[in-house]
């Protein structure tokens, strides 16, 4: 059971340095900015997205893994005795306080934008899924240099199954 939920790539030759292995169209990839203010519009649009009917991001989004699947490794989603248990405060107060923007962000920034998601697909986002996105674009994005010491963060299909 636990080998079918790994998710990853595996080189059937050796790759040389430089070479090309994918090549990933810029008009799939997602800008997620160039630091950590620009997840929660990455996690809204990777939710809208999500629920669009057909789009170019479509095959990437379906291999994501689920929210059942983040459930249970998202600290986020931790109550608080569980989070306790960790006994490292300063991790504590990391999650605590991460989870408690998320939940503002969704209590204003979602509540006055979801009338606009529900012509995808008629559906009303939820914390969790909030969540889930924020996780998503969290723990996949990419920093490229798109300028001379300018960098951006990008979600980029099929990268996440190779950066590890």
């Amino acid at each position: 059971h636990y080998l079918t939920l790994l998710r990853g790539v595996t080189a059937t030759r050796a790759i040389e340095q430089g070479e090309v292995v994918m090549d990933v169209p810029v008009r799939i990839a997602m800008n997620a900015g160039s630091d950590e203010s620009g997840y929660e519009k990455a996690a809204l649009l990777l939710l809208r997205d999500k629920y669009k009917a057909s789009q170019p991001r479509s095959a990437h989004i379906s291999s994501l893994p689920t929210l059942a699947d983040v459930r249970d490794c998202y600290l986020a989603y931790f109550d608080d005795a569980l989070l306790l248990d960790l006994q490292n405060m300063g991790v504590v107060e990391h999650v605590v306080e991460e989870r408690d923007r998320l939940v503002q962000y969704f209590n204003t920034d979602i509540a006055r934008f979801a009338p606009a998601f529900r012509p995808f697909s008629g559906h009303a986002i939820t914390k969790e899924e909030v969540f889930w996105a924020y996780f998503i674009i969290k723990s996949r994005v990419l920093g490229i240099e798109v300028e001379e010491k300018k960098w951006s963060r990008y979600l980029i299909p099929a990268i996440d199954m190779v950066n590890h």
